[in-house]
């Protein structure tokens, strides 16, 4: 007993070496990918191997096999690329590893996940290739680990969706869109995230205006009218947009309408947590609001563009 205890720590401490370090990171933000019907739902970092979970959904009006070859059989493997360098696929789960065994039918979905060779730490930002031939390419994914000072102030859950007139309600729901106004250095921001289309946009909200209007009802919205300066994680497309956020009083009810030069989405909401924070909180760094009578009739003007939005 005595020489095998030595033995049994000495293993222990390799195994917790090994494992000390782990890091999840969940839909994160990709800068581009090659096909619209895979995503990746989380990335785990571990200090004996990388592993990527991916979700595919059919697309197509036929059933087909899916597959991931191992690095045995060619250069058609799955890879990870950091800083040129590559990480090997190591295996796979939830999937087969060549032709005519995984089968998807139209509509179908399906997780799997692939675990690849240990990359570093500190590794920010790496691609994912399907080898020369294959077509699930990931480019420009995103591992930064979440700022320690942002903050969630509240997320609002879409209930249904408008662009401009049509109803987008069931695209919106099928890729579990939400919308979220947190903290970043103090600042306000607004967050329009797709997770299952690997998307977002994000950016400040400076809140120019606010009021209380009475709706025909006789119920009392409290708006914010707001400039989004915001950023696209898909095409890196930056710009600036009118936003207008508005909440029934008393009620965990809230809208929410995005106007840019030629297109206005408009979601109801539900609120989950506390939207105070919009309407003028002092710890937030916003610029002084303008008088009511500045520009607010020009908003009023561009939100009644849409039918599904109107102020009494």
């Amino acid at each position: 007993m005595r020489k095998i205890l030595p033995v049994i720590t000495f293993i222990l401490a390799i195994w917790q070496c090994t494992y000390s370090y782990s890091k999840d990171i969940v839909f994160p933000n990709v800068k581009h990918a090659s096909q619209n019907n895979i995503f990746i739902k989380k990335i785990t970092i571990l200090s004996a191997h990388t592993q990527v979970d991916f979700l595919y959904r059919s697309n197509e009006s036929n059933s087909r096999y899916i597959y991931l070859s191992l690095p045995k059989d060619g250069n058609n493997s799955m890879y990870l690329k950091v800083k040129n360098r590559k990480y090997k696929l190591l295996f796979t789960n939830g999937i087969a590893n060549k032709d005519g065994q995984t089968v998807c039918h139209p509509g179908q979905e399906i997780e799997f996940s692939a675990i690849f060779e240990a990359i570093p730490e500190n590794t920010e930002e790496l691609d994912i290739i399907e080898g020369d031939t294959g077509s699930w390419h990931f480019f420009g994914v995103q591992l930064k680990s979440n700022n320690t000072n942002q903050q969630e102030l509240c997320r609002l859950s879409i209930i249904n969706a408008y662009e401009n007139d049509r109803d987008i309600t069931s695209i919106i729901k099928s890729r579990r869109a939400y919308l979220t106004l947190y903290l970043d250095n103090g600042e306000l921001c607004l967050a329009n995230v797709h997770p299952l289309h690997n998307s977002q946009s994000w950016g400040k909200l400076i809140v120019e205006d606010y009021e209380r209007a009475r709706t025909n009802d006789g119920s009392i919205d409290k708006i914010s009218y707001a400039k989004w300066y915001y950023q696209n994680s898909y095409d890196n497309k930056t710009g600036v947009a009118l936003v207008a956020i508005g909440q029934r009083e008393y009620t965990n009810m809230a809208f929410v309408q995005i106007s840019t030069d030629n297109k206005i989405l408009h979601y109801t909401t539900e609120i989950q947590g506390n939207m105070d924070i919009i309407q003028r909180d002092e710890n937030v760094k916003t610029h002084t609001p303008k008088s009511k009578n500045s520009n607010t009739p020009n908003k009023r003007r561009t939100l009644q563009k849409n039918p599904n939005f109107k102020i009494e």
